[in-house]
């Protein structure tokens, strides 16, 4: 439908013009179906990169003062105490220290708590190993 306009032109109906950019009213959301699974496979992998550099650094401490303790004379038992306090985030702690003439170095091994599935084998374990001069 039209109507006569002046100068004895169509003039179409708003709702005319509407109808037909009806063919590009799906793109948006193809385009937001395509985005959605990118963006989450990125707040993945940076959640399981921040939860490594946690790990990491918890791991440090903890190596730190397990070898500190172990110079000084504490038992190993008490060390391994204190080491698993230390490291809440860290899931499959291990442990190994070896002592020689001149001091300890403790190292401080385990996955990060929570990350699990794809992730978890791109950020497998961490460590940090110590070395501390004896008494």
């Amino acid at each position: 439908m039209s109507r006569r306009g002046g100068g004895g032109q169509a003039v179409r109906h708003p709702q005319q013009s509407q109808r037909r950019c009806g063919d590009d009213a799906g793109f948006a959301t193809v385009e937001l179906a395509l985005a959605t699974p990118v963006v989450a496979a990125v707040a993945a992998l940076l959640a399981g990169v921040i939860a490594s550099t946690t790990a990491q650094a918890t791991a440090a401490v903890a190596a730190r003062d397990a070898a500190r303790m172990l110079a000084r004379g504490d038992s190993y038992s008490s060390v391994e105490a204190a080491v698993r306090g230390h490291t809440p985030g860290l899931a499959d702690v291990i442990i190994t220290a070896e002592r020689d003439a001149g001091g300890v170095a403790i190292r401080v091994a385990g996955r990060p708590q929570g990350v699990t599935g794809a992730v978890a084998h791109l950020i497998p374990q961490v460590s940090a190993t110590v070395w501390v001069a004896g008494p």
